[in-house]
């Protein structure tokens, strides 16, 4: 029987995720995809699958707890504003707007990120968000 929850768990968006981007970087490794760097792909991958994801917008996830943990929870307390999958769990938005400021800060100091890092986060941030609607989707149908 299935519950009331209609939302992932924290966890399964991580497997997902990682599933997906170690299928990606076989195949990139295969057909020799030109300048694929696998190093700034999973530099980009892990922390957007960890700490920064599109549940950020929600007071109960487990990622917006870590945050809070470490007494950084303020940084992304302005998307609570919008509701959970509102904004950051928009398939345009939400990767922009979480991959937009580490780019901006990452400037400042002076540190570059490769492409692969951004397609790694927003890989990421895509895959949290398309897991979203897939399981929503079901989880309605097979009611």
């Amino acid at each position: 029987m299935i519950g009331k929850n209609t939302k992932m768990k924290y966890e399964h968006h991580f497997y997902l995720n990682i599933f997906f981007a170690v299928i990606f970087s076989i195949i990139c490794y295969i057909k020799h995809v030109q300048n694929f760097n696998i190093f700034d792909f999973w530099a980009g991958v892990l922390p957007y699958s960890l700490l920064i994801t599109p549940d950020l917008d929600s007071e109960k996830s487990k990622v917006s707890q870590l945050w809070r943990f470490v007494g950084l929870g303020f940084v992304w307390s302005p998307f609570k504003n919008f509701g959970h999958r509102e904004a950051l769990h928009h398939v345009t938005w939400g990767p922009f707007i979480q991959v937009a400021p580490v780019w901006m800060i990452a400037e400042q100091a002076g540190i570059n990120f490769g492409m692969w890092f951004f397609i790694g986060a927003v890989f990421a941030l895509e895959g949290h968000i398309w897991s979203d609607k897939v399981y929503s989707r079901c989880h309605k149908w097979i009611k």
